[in-house]
């Protein structure tokens, strides 16, 4: 896999675009995950995620600053785990409309 980086001169507004869109996209594939292989596989996908970015599995880079990491891991941490949502799911809302 090659490594992307943010391109030099880009501005605030859009590095907090891009960090939206990848939580989006996240949610989106845990979204794919649930419907296609059912609730917790889609807890284990996000489990998986948390504990690998956690160890620098993913990105060694995000254990250099504290900074860095706790505000990676809020942003990963604020994806739903499924178990807890499928009441809310079942009658008719999805996380889409909120």
């Amino acid at each position: 896999m090659e490594d992307h980086e943010i391109p030099a001169g880009s501005d605030l507004e859009q590095i907090k675009i891009v960090i939206n869109s990848l939580h989006l996209s996240l949610r989106f594939l845990l979204n794919r995950i649930d419907e296609k292989l059912g609730a917790d596989a889609a807890d284990a996908a996000r489990a998986e995620l948390l504990e690998n970015m956690e160890n620098g599995n993913i990105d060694m880079a995000v254990l250099e600053d504290g900074k860095t990491f706790d505000f990676v891991m809020s942003v990963l941490s604020a994806l739903p785990i499924r178990k807890h949502n499928a009441a809310h799911v079942s009658h008719g809302h999805s996380e889409a409309t909120h």
